[in-house]
């Protein structure tokens, strides 16, 4: 552009006519409006992908804040869902050992109080057998029955009074040295005396009859403490085994609750590892896209300065050419004058010659 411009200049300067003048001058406005709308057209096109930077930069910008944000979100949820299936598992090896304790003692308890009710029916058949012996034995010598009473039996039944603390060794020897005599017989000639016999017999009644008594309370006492204990041992039991119940129903539960974070935590692995490659690729595009308008920008700077200058060049060569064109105007005029005047004498001069001729 430069060097058409300097041409046209040259030409202009050794051009001798007005209307060659006028042509360049012409030929340099077009010229000029051809760069003028050129540059409109670049502004318009430079503003709209201006415009794009401004938007898609700005666009980007918050995608990458809120990568950030969501990538940090991510992994906060990570460490938080972690430490809840971490916790998990350690709550299930807990109720686990907790399990095992409470069978244990459901086990132990089942085993005492089967013990217990052994050592029970064992005592209460003892006391059973000792009331119905002294029961017989009270009747045989209230009854002065022939045959007073069976020692055998009733040996049993002195023995476990003595055992109880009811009954002291020496008035159990009493006792049983009476019941060992022979019975009383009311025929004439008798051996033993009716009256003396009599005096005996109602102390050992009265001795079995204390007997009989303790006995029925021992054995009273021993079936309501068996009965409360029976219902403490199917209480612990009941209690225990719903413990144990709950306690799995509760295992149950965490192992599902365990599996439901397990999946979490890999889930949000995933949507961490998924934000950050597009968080990745934003930032990559990002500063690739701040590169090329930059670029652009530094571009249509430049572009648009030499325009300007450009067009002021232009306007200078039509400011030249106009000059020119007024300088070669004004020659040309006075040039026609100076000829109308050398024309106009030799005409005044052939008309004189002509009138003296005449004359």
């Amino acid at each position: 552009m430069a060097r058409w411009l300097a041409l046209l200049a040259m030409v202009a300067a050794h051009g001798s006519r007005i209307s060659s003048l006028e042509k360049v001058v012409t030929m340099l406005e077009d010229l000029k409006a051809e760069v003028v709308a050129e540059g409109t057209t670049e502004e318009t096109n430079y503003k709209k992908f201006s415009d794009f930077c401004s938007s898609t930069q700005k666009a980007k910008e918050d995608a990458v804040k809120l990568g950030e944000d969501k990538s940090e979100e991510h992994t906060a949820g990570i460490t938080q869902k972690t430490s809840s299936y971490e916790e998990t598992l350690a709550e299930i090896e807990e109720r686990k050992t907790k399990g095992e304790t409470l069978s244990s003692e459901k086990e132990a308890s089942v085993a005492q109080c089967k013990d217990d009710q052994e050592s029970f029916e064992s005592s209460e058949a003892d006391l059973a057998a000792a009331v119905v012996g002294l029961e017989s034995a009270v009747s045989k010598v209230t009854s002065k029955s022939e045959s007073l009473v069976q020692l055998g039996h009733l040996q049993k039944s002195l023995d476990l009074a003595e055992a109880l603390g009811f009954l002291q060794s020496q008035k159990k020897a009493q006792t049983l040295s009476l019941l060992q005599a022979a019975p009383w017989l009311e025929e004439a000639g008798a051996e033993y005396n009716k009256k003396d016999y009599a005096f005996q017999s109602a102390g050992v009644v009265s001795t079995l009859q204390d007997l009989l008594k303790e006995f029925r309370e021992e054995r009273s006492k021993g079936q309501e403490e068996w009965k409360k204990t029976k219902q403490a041992c199917s209480d612990f039991e009941t209690s225990r085994s719903k413990e144990i119940s709950d306690n799995s129903a509760a295992i149950s539960a965490a192992e599902t609750t365990a599996a439901t974070l397990k999946g979490d935590v890999a889930d949000v692995k995933q949507l961490l590892l998924e934000t950050q490659n597009s968080l990745k690729d934003d930032r990559a595009y990002l500063a690739e896209l701040k590169t090329s308008c930059s670029s652009r920008d530094s571009d249509f700077q430049q572009r648009s300065k030499m325009r300007s200058d450009e067009t002021k060049a232009i306007e200078q060569a039509i400011q030249v050419m106009k000059e020119k064109a007024m300088t070669d105007e004004a020659a040309s005029f006075l040039q026609t004058e100076s000829h109308e005047s050398h024309e106009r004498q030799h005409f005044e001069a052939t008309a004189r010659r002509a009138a003296s001729g005449t004359s």
